[in-house]
This record gives structure tokens, C-alpha cells and sequence, in this order.
């Protein structure tokens, strides 16, 4: 478990396992495309929590 590096200007308060983050970024980009940065935070966060 690591806890999440700074993405994009944004620090995520999530832990994750090795490689879940980069898949879940892979997984939504094109839905999360036009989203404010807070939307997408929220999206990820959800995503993660749900792997957990």
C-alpha cells in the first residue's frame, strides 16, 4: 500500500496498491474528460474505494 502522489496539482488522500491508480485513470479518462478537477477527484476516489 502507498499513499497516492500528487496527480496533476492535486494531492488524493487515498491509499492504493501498486498499479490500481494508473488502471483506474486508464479505465475513466475518456469519461472524466470535461470535468471539473474536484468532479474528478471524486470519481477517482469513488473508483478506488470501491477496488478497497
Amino acid at each position: 500500500m502507498k499513499i497516492a502522489q500528487e496527480y496533476k496539482g492535486y494531492y488524493l488522500d487515498v491509499f492504493y496498491k501498486d498499479g490500481v491508480v494508473n488502471g483506474i485513470i486508464q479505465q475513466t479518462q475518456e469519461q472524466l474528460q470535461g470535468l471539473t478537477v474536484e468532479e474528478v477527484v471524486r470519481e477517482f476516489k469513488k473508483r478506488v474505494n470501491l477496488i478497497n
